[in-house]
């Protein structure tokens, strides 16, 4: 009889740190792109690509939420 190992869910605060990391790197990548803009947008990507497109989505609806306020 084999056993099937049981994955135990992410707490939730993983993921909100998660998004606040993130939000803080593309906050640093924007700043970056006034100097390097070739360098920001490869770090970008890299990010994407590592984090996808829909947790840097948010990270990017965060920053432009306070910079509304």
């Amino acid at each position: 009889m084999h056993r099937q190992a049981v994955q135990r869910p992410k707490p939730v605060h993983e993921d909100a740190l998660l998004q606040i990391w993130l939000t803080g790197r593309v906050s640093d990548l924007l700043e970056l792109a006034s100097s390097d803009l070739e360098q920001a947008c490869q770090k970008f990507d890299e990010l994407v690509s590592r984090w996808g497109a829909e947790r840097v989505g948010r990270a990017l609806d965060a920053l432009f939420q306070d910079f509304q306020r």
